[in-house]
């Protein structure tokens, strides 16, 4: 307070007058923002500092698209945008401003849903491991399932899965985070067992592999094309044997089956080059073989019994055409005809 007293010549004092002066100091914050540093997109939360100068302004802002609401030393914030804000508080009164506080906060998605599908092979064989993904985002924690089937090894927005048992099966995840759980995806995954070697079966007209899966069928020892189902109806007659194969790999090929073939003699492959396979009847207790050409000349030595109902001819030698071969048996002497094709 400022007192000012008149006095004149002669002493005498005249009436004082006062004037009162507040001295300010410029604001300094010396606490920081207090409030939640994690919340959730489309909540509200407050936000204060300690109480400074009764004549201090108090400038609350924030970036990112949110909204505040000041009320002097405290805000109150509107969280509309996901990702980080800064929350900033300034102060000031007529001798300056304060430097400002700054208080940083991660919005949240308030729903974590699994953006999209589970991506990885959902036709799988037994006893192999299999990745899955999902786009991930790096704000979600994810949590993988599996029904039944097989043991799952997370790893965040991807897992691996050692399916163990054959059957249909579920893969499940969902995504995580500060504000909840989302929803479930899953995909459903086919686990199949590796095949076992086929046997051909003949029914009525059909040969029919023992394995009902996608099959390769072979004639002769010579692949068919576009034979490729789980039964085929024989045409011709020779030797028939079948492959079958799914996801776990091929099977060996079956056993042969002979389709209207004469008392099973018959040479294949017909035609033939290098060598050529003889089947005889296994009923035949001996026999002698003989080639000859279209002329009678005989063109293969004789070929006694070995103990083997097939035998494997070398014809590497002969001429490109057509020979008759006799085979003389116990029971009655056979005649079959061969084509050469040497290269």
């Amino acid at each position: 307070t400022i007192i000012v007293t008149p006095q004149d010549i002669c002493g005498t004092l005249g009436t004082p007058i006062t004037k009162t002066v507040t001295v300010q100091i410029s604001p300094i914050l010396t606490t920081d923002i207090s409030g939640a540093a994690q919340v959730c997109n489309g909540g509200t939360d407050s936000y204060s500092v300690a109480t400074g100068g009764t004549n201090w302004v108090y400038n609350w802002t924030i970036d990112n698209g949110n909204a505040v609401i000041a009320n002097g030393n405290q805000a109150t914030v509107d969280f509309n945008t996901i990702g980080n804000t800064i929350l900033s508080l300034s102060v000031s009164n007529q001798c300056g401003i304060a430097p400002a506080k700054t208080f940083d906060i991660l919005v949240e998605d308030n729903s974590p849903n699994v953006v999209g599908t589970i991506s990885g092979d959902t036709l799988v064989c037994r006893n192999s491991d299999v990745v899955y993904t999902v786009d991930g985002n790096s704000d979600f924690d994810y949590t993988w399932t599996v029904n039944d089937g097989g043991i799952v090894s997370p790893l965040n927005n991807s897992s691996i899965v050692t399916w163990q048992s054959a059957g249909i099966y579920e893969v499940g995840v969902y995504a995580s985070n500060f504000c909840g759980v989302g929803d479930t995806v899953f995909t459903n995954v086919t686990i199949e067992n590796p095949l076992q070697r086929p046997q051909v079966i003949f029914l009525n007209d059909t040969l029919f592999s023992s394995n009902e899966t996608l099959s390769q069928w072979y004639f002769n020892g010579e692949l068919l094309d576009n034979e490729t189902g789980f039964a085929i109806q024989p045409m011709n007659p020779g030797i028939y044997s079948v492959e079958s194969f799914n996801i776990c790999g091929v099977t060996p090929v079956s056993n042969e089956f002979a389709f209207g073939v004469e008392g099973g003699f018959f040479f294949y492959p017909n035609p033939a080059s290098q060598s050529v396979t003889l089947r005889i009847p296994q009923y035949l207790t001996w026999y002698t073989i003989n080639g000859i050409d279209l002329y009678g000349r005989q063109v293969i030595a004789p070929i006694e019994y070995n103990g083997t109902n097939e035998v494997l001819i070398d014809i590497s030698r002969l001429a490109n055409g057509v020979y008759w071969f006799t085979i003389d048996t116990e029971l009655l002497i056979f005649k079959r005809k061969l084509v050469v094709g040497n290269k």
